[in-house]
């Protein structure tokens, strides 16, 4: 029901607002792992992810008010 998935693999790029609307199309949740930098974390929500996965779980909670 759900990836979890890099951005990319190899040169493949997934992280994409098209890519993410295949998934939702199939009815798949779409996780990218590992995020820690807020701002990338920030960009991929804008193009329709719907989690993140961190090893600074608490820095992307506590940004997450700041946009």
């Amino acid at each position: 029901h759900r990836v979890q998935i890099p951005v990319a693999y190899g040169l493949l790029r997934l992280d994409s607002k098209r890519f993410i609307a295949k998934c939702h199309g199939l009815g798949l949740k779409v996780d990218y792992w590992v995020i820690n930098d807020p701002l990338e974390a920030k960009r991929l929500f804008e193009l329709g992810a719907d989690g993140i996965m961190s090893d600074v779980p608490g820095i992307i909670r506590a940004s997450q008010g700041k946009w």
